[in-house]
């Protein structure tokens, strides 16, 4: 039996389907599938997913479409979330909010994906074998990113800490640690290394750890457990980023 066999609006096949909690609508199944995955997505993958026909894909994807400019057609039967409209959506709305509200969504967030790395033993969303839990990861981290730009962390400058106003911004230190990483130049070994950690978790992953490690709120290796549920890549980071400061303090 195919997909399109369904009738528009019918049922769901949930023999082979994700497992998807009993609770969840034709649309949050979409919604969250959608969501969880990285690039584009065609109706066939999200009807074999969640467990219904094309014509019902189709159907949600119109309605979601029509409610949100960020969901936009990637090719023929094929869908993507706009990234960067998503996160003008987000930031628009956070700036709206008071300060005092934000933070507390953002201890809520950090609390949550704490909580997550513990009870799963997971480093990051794709090591957790439950869709529902993924996508709530997934979706935490990107709005914790967006939440400290819109809080203007990004702009901690390392003089506020020292007092020395020659001394650079966290922003521009951490600038030049991700750029020696990607440099073609025979690389030394930890940013060749860190490298490696970008390509597996992330460019934004990177930078928030480098973040709290300049600020203080951690060991090198508490950062990286905090981040990647794993100490080292906190050891490499901690290591070029306080590297970098130094060089830069002293130029």
């Amino acid at each position: 039996m195919t997909g399109d066999e369904f009738e528009p609006g019918t049922g769901t096949d949930h023999d082979r389907a994700v497992d998807w909690p009993d609770r969840w609508s034709d649309r949050e199944r979409v919604e969250c599938y959608v969501g969880a995955v990285t690039g584009d997505v065609t109706v066939a993958d999200i009807a074999e997913a969640c467990g219904l026909s094309e014509g019902r894909v189709r159907e949600i994807l119109e309605e979601l479409t029509a409610e949100d400019s960020a969901l936009v057609q990637a090719g023929e039967d094929a869908w993507q979330w706009d990234e960067a409209a998503l996160r003008e959506q987000e930031r628009e709305q956070f700036a709206e909010m008071d300060e005092e509200e934000v933070r507390q969504i953002l201890e809520r967030i950090e609390a949550e994906i704490a909580e997550w790395r513990d009870e799963f033993n997971a480093a990051e969303p794709g090591d957790v074998d439950d869709p529902e839990v993924e996508y709530d990861w997934r979706h935490n981290e990107h709005t914790r990113a967006l939440i400290l730009a819109v809080l203007g962390e990004w702009e901690y400058d390392v003089r506020e800490q020292t007092g020395d106003e020659s001394d650079p911004r966290a922003l521009d230190v951490i600038a030049r640690m991700v750029a020696r990483a990607g440099q073609t130049r025979p690389p030394e070994l930890v940013d060749e290394e860190i490298s490696d950690v970008i390509d597996e978790h992330g460019e934004d992953a990177v930078r928030q750890c480098a973040w709290d490690i300049l600020r203080g709120h951690g060991t090198f290796r508490t950062c990286g457990q905090n981040h990647f549920g794993e100490t080292y890549p906190g050891i490499l980071i901690g290591t070029s980023v306080t590297e970098c400061l130094s060089r830069m303090q002293d130029s």
